[in-house]
């Protein structure tokens, strides 16, 4: 799968419905992608839809305790990156891999684990560190 397409299903899923077409026509590539990516590392309420949105408690936020929680949500060993780190953008990386380089990394960050359905965001603070889930429509 293509990661324009990737990244479509994570807006779509994931975001609020007033977010959703802003941030769409932004994740090109450019100027318009690193706004939009900036944007990760400043995570406020009205960006990712809380009704999909699970807040990982503080005493489980280790790579081992989140990678559990992701594998028994069916996450593939595999996962796509959608970060404000240049480094890790759109690179398709394994969970494990990816998890230790972004855990407490504090760049936003969003791993596509199964995409439209389950991903982990990092944030810029622990308190911002998520599961994404949307259940299979």
């Amino acid at each position: 799968m293509i990661s324009d397409e990737i990244e479509k299903q994570v807006i779509q899923a994931f975001l609020v419905p007033g977010c959703r077409a802003r941030y769409a026509s932004g994740f090109g590539r450019g100027k318009k992608r690193f706004k939009v990516l900036d944007r990760l590392n400043h995570c406020l309420d009205d960006f990712f839809d809380a009704r999909f949105s699970t807040q990982i408690p503080r005493r489980v936020q280790t790579v081992a305790e989140i990678e559990s929680m992701l594998v028994n949500q069916d996450a593939p060993s595999d996962c796509y990156v959608i970060s404000a780190n240049e480094d890790l953008d759109s690179e398709t990386m394994a969970l494990h891999d990816a998890l230790e380089v972004v855990v407490g990394m504090t760049f936003g960050t969003v791993l596509s684990c199964i995409h439209g359905q389950l991903a982990y965001f990092e944030g810029e603070d622990w308190k911002d560190r998520f599961i994404l889930e949307r259940p299979v429509r």
